[in-house]
């Protein structure tokens, strides 16, 4: 026989367990949801944490560097090759980075290229010539880099006006100075045909353009760190440049 509890139907006690299971779903669904986001917050507060140190490391090889530099240059008089010690800072002051921590620094000398801010346009149409541009391609890429970079640079192709930009959505205000990073380059109208390719990678023209050329503003270029393709930009020739490399 089935045995049945007095005084309380068959359909109440059905409902009751139905209300049961469907608390018990949303309690589940909630420390499932829970767990999700916790997961979430604290991989974002480890990245942070994680930014935060590597910022500090980053700082603290900056100033390793930088003091090595300064008690070469007060011993030696002078910086003039990695050799002096400051290749390797943290040998040459006898300490290490933090444990798990990898250091390395990489010296570039910009005073061999040309600089960007002080060069004129025909300078910059006979560079990229000699970096392999046609006459017609290298006017086009010079045409289109100083309408960006000068105000008084009235530019020959229609692409290249400010009223272009102001088109484009969101509009786009052309600053009329040098470049501040080659990425900016991507904005740049025209002349960003020739530095990057339809992938965003960067054409052979444009890695030799930024091995030639500086961003930052000096006088002159140190001839004993010159960028080959400069020299033959100046009318150098072969023999020229390897009497040059030769007492360097």
């Amino acid at each position: 026989m089935r045995r049945t509890h007095p005084g309380i139907p068959a359909a109440r006690r059905g409902s009751v367990i139905v209300v049961v299971l469907v608390t018990l779903l949303l309690a589940s669904l909630m420390i499932v949801k829970f767990m999700e986001s916790s997961a979430v917050e604290l991989t974002l507060a480890t990245r942070q944490a994680d930014r935060e140190r590597l910022r500090g490391d980053a700082y603290a090889a900056l100033e390793t560097v930088l003091a090595v530099m300064a008690e070469v240059k007060a011993i030696d008089e002078a910086l003039y090759a990695p050799e002096q010690g400051w290749a390797d800072p943290y040998a040459y002051a006898g300490e290490a980075p933090r444990e798990g921590v990898t250091v390395s620094y990489e010296f570039t000398d910009e005073s061999g290229k040309a600089s960007l801010p002080k060069m004129t346009f025909d300078e910059m149409v006979e560079l990229a010539q000699v970096l392999g541009l046609g006459d017609t391609d290298a006017r086009r890429f010079a045409d289109g880099l100083y309408a960006w970079m000068k105000e008084d640079h009235m530019p020959k192709e229609i692409e290249a006006e400010a009223s272009r930009y102001e088109r484009d959505d969101p509009p786009i205000t052309v600053p009329k100075r040098s470049l501040r990073s080659w990425g900016e380059l991507r904005a740049v109208k025209v002349a960003r045909d020739y530095v990057y390719d339809e992938n965003g990678a960067l054409t052979p023209f444009g890695t030799a353009l930024q091995q030639n050329v500086s961003l930052y503003s000096f006088e002159g270029t140190n001839v004993n760190a010159l960028a080959p393709a400069l020299g033959t930009a100046r009318g150098w020739d072969g023999t020229q440049a390897a009497q040059l490399a030769g007492y360097r």
